[in-house]
């Protein structure tokens, strides 16, 4: 068999997709920031469904003076209320 055939039967076993990416996560680990929801409203009012996501970044921190990536949103890192790990 081929190596990439092998490859995709193994993750059809596991239950998973080979083309499946990891999905972000949208919540901010200093301040609990998550997304908010409602609706869009067109011309004619008809209302759509519609998410607002916080700005949510990956980045290093540093955590009891060990660097961890968590995610943290843009307002937490301005007001400076993380040390980015360097």
């Amino acid at each position: 068999m081929w190596p990439c055939l092998v490859h995709t039967i193994a993750l059809s076993l596991a239950g998973k997709s080979s083309k499946e990416e990891p999905t972000m996560s949208k919540v901010c680990t200093i301040c609990g920031k998550k997304p908010s929801f409602g609706n869009n409203r067109s011309h004619s009012m008809r209302a759509t469904p519609r998410r607002w996501d916080p700005n949510v970044q990956k980045i290093r921190i540093v955590v009891d003076g060990t660097p961890v990536r968590a995610y943290v949103c843009a307002k937490c890192l301005k007001a400076h209320k993380v040390q980015k790990a360097v």
